[in-house]
């Protein structure tokens, strides 16, 4: 995608979000998670709850 000139949006992310999740792919979820940092995303209510579920997901959020 990026190769071809084009940048993810926040739908993107939103989607593959739930896929990194399954796999448990933390390091390419906090990949995403700067991704949408520098482009303005992380504000967004849909990007925000698809990075809590995915952080809690790969079990990297401790619930107490």
């Amino acid at each position: 995608m990026q190769e071809d000139g084009q940048k993810p949006d926040w739908i993107t992310l939103v989607s593959v979000l739930p896929a990194v999740a399954d796999i448990k792919g933390l390091r390419i979820g906090m990949s995403i998670h700067g991704y949408a940092i520098r482009s303005g995303f992380e504000s967004m209510v849909n990007v925000s709850t698809a990075l809590l579920d995915m952080y809690f997901k790969c079990a990297s959020v401790e619930t107490g």
